[in-house]
């Protein structure tokens, strides 16, 4: 049986994006090409909005550069690094929008076209207007992307607002860094971090506030362009692939049963299991794999407790996750973990 692609890849992002890195990188002196090839990234994709490339190879190049340039602020950094253009038809179309209700609606509306997300809505309740985001859960280190993205939007929407944006909040997930004025300056004066979800939060009254570079026949050109990528996007995942992301939002309740699985795809069990034959597994298979890899990801790149990460997976005791991992690695959890974190795997 051929070894399963990694899930995390499956969730994608507008190579254009990493643009502002390369920049970055060569004013201080990073050798960006050759640490963009470690994780299979090619640095000649990063001026192309139409290429897709890995969120999570992309969040670990951010983390990696900061660290090798010593700069815990360089996600946020690079925002000002970003070409107008760079986003394509996507950032066209939130700035030609003639309200900021409408941009913010375009952005939510197309944002898989630019990055995929777990989460991105806007929601408007009483008094208060909030744009509200969070990347998948199999994309653990993304402090420095969670960074740009936000800058990103302050950057964009400065010019909109003008000055009313000192009245927003940024939420981020990101644990708080140990200087705030930068971040104070970039994003805004009243912040918040290690929330549950990234979120801007704002007055409503500001949803009605005109755009003054609006271009109401660009908006709807952008509008028709982005509806037809959408269109043209086909949804490439297999049965494993999406039977693997159920199973990884699900584990943590409990190892979900093959009667749960068969609902959750719209068919019968006895179909679940003549498919996954034909295809050379099993739901227990399925279940294994996704296990394996998410304590490889969590144990490499998050701070949870080994026993957290065990009962994350789905097992109920401590001892249950020691005997799986030493069965996949032939390591226990804390000797994987330090290996994960030598040096020399980095």
């Amino acid at each position: 049986m051929s070894k399963p692609p990694q899930l995390a890849d499956r969730f994608e992002v507008a190579a254009s994006l990493g643009a502002s890195l390369l920049a970055m990188a060569r004013d201080r002196d990073i050798d960006v090409d050759s640490i963009a090839r470690s994780m299979g990234l090619s640095t000649s994709s990063f001026n192309d909005f139409s290429t897709r490339i890995s969120l999570d190879r992309l969040c670990r190049l951010f983390e990696s550069l900061a660290i090798i340039s010593g700069d815990p602020a360089f996600g946020l950094k690079a925002a000002d690094h970003l070409e107008p253009g760079s986003t394509g038809i996507y950032g066209y179309g939130m700035l030609s929008a003639p309200t900021l209700a409408e941009s913010l609606s375009f952005a939510v509306r197309h944002h898989r076209l630019l990055m995929e997300t777990q989460h991105c809505a806007i929601v408007v309740k009483g008094e208060i207007a909030r744009l509200q985001w969070s990347l998948p859960a199999l994309i653990v280190r993304h402090d420095q992307f969670t960074d740009y993205f936000a800058a990103l939007f302050a950057a964009r929407y400065r010019g909109l607002l003008g000055l009313n944006l000192r009245a927003a909040r940024f939420l981020l997930q990101r644990p708080p860094p140990s200087a705030l004025g930068l971040y104070r300056r970039k994003l805004a004066t009243n912040l918040r971090f290690g929330e549950p979800m990234n979120a801007i939060e704002f007055p409503a009254s500001l949803m009605a506030t005109p755009n003054p570079k609006a271009d109401a026949r660009l908006h709807r050109l952008m509008e028709e362009q982005c509806n037809k990528q959408a269109e043209l996007k086909v949804e490439n995942d297999d049965l494993q692939t999406r039977i693997r992301l159920f199973l990884l939002q699900n584990l943590s309740a409990g190892e979900p049963t093959l009667e749960h699985v068969a609902r959750h795809m719209g068919m019968s069990e006895r179909t679940l299991q003549r498919r996954l034959a034909e295809a050379g597994t099993s739901h227990n298979d399925l279940i294994d794999q996704t296990r394996c890899e998410w304590a490889r990801r969590l144990l490499r790149d998050s701070e949870r407790s080994i026993s957290d990460i065990g009962y994350e997976l789905g097992f109920s005791q401590p001892s249950a996750f020691t005997r799986s991992t030493r069965r996949w690695f032939g390591r226990s959890p804390s000797e994987l973990r330090r290996e994960l974190r030598s040096p020399s795997r980095h």
